[in-house]
């Protein structure tokens, strides 16, 4: 539980850490209490602690999928390699997407996902590159010896 000078950051009963909490969905308009990436992955890490995985899970679902469209931490389903990463491991990532965000988020994720795989498979290419550009030119363009 985050506590602060005066007390608790999260309204009565949407504390992420305690697993009888309720989510603290984000509403129209300013939102400062609402549930971030961050808080949704406690929650169930709580939930999974006091009920066991599979029954964790079905309830992380079901209250995942009960926030509006528009909802700021839906896009940590798309734009947070974190969030998405926790949600590989616990095998929940199909479950972030339902209705028309299969159609429209879930690509959007698996391409950061490919541009994130490419950038982090690239840093050896780059030199690998270079060093085979440069035998390229010293073979074709390195003076032949004389018969």
């Amino acid at each position: 539980m985050i506590n602060s000078v005066f007390g608790s950051l999260y309204p009565e009963g949407h504390d992420p850490a305690n697993p009888n909490s309720v989510p603290d969905y984000d509403s129209w308009g300013p939102d400062l209490t609402m549930w971030n990436c961050k808080d949704w992955t406690i929650w169930h890490g709580a939930l999974k602690k006091k009920l066991g995985k599979p029954h964790a899970d079905k309830m992380w679902v079901e209250a995942w999928q009960a926030q509006s469209i528009g909802a700021e931490p839906i896009d940590c389903r798309s734009f947070d390699d974190s969030f998405r990463e926790w949600a590989k491991n616990e095998n929940l990532l199909d479950s972030l997407y339902w209705g028309l965000g299969k159609v429209i988020a879930k690509p959007i994720g698996t391409g950061r996902d490919i541009g994130t795989n490419i950038a982090k498979s690239t840093s050896w290419a780059i030199p690998l590159m270079a060093i085979m550009a440069m035998g390229y030119f010293l073979v074709m363009y390195a003076p032949k010896p004389r018969r």
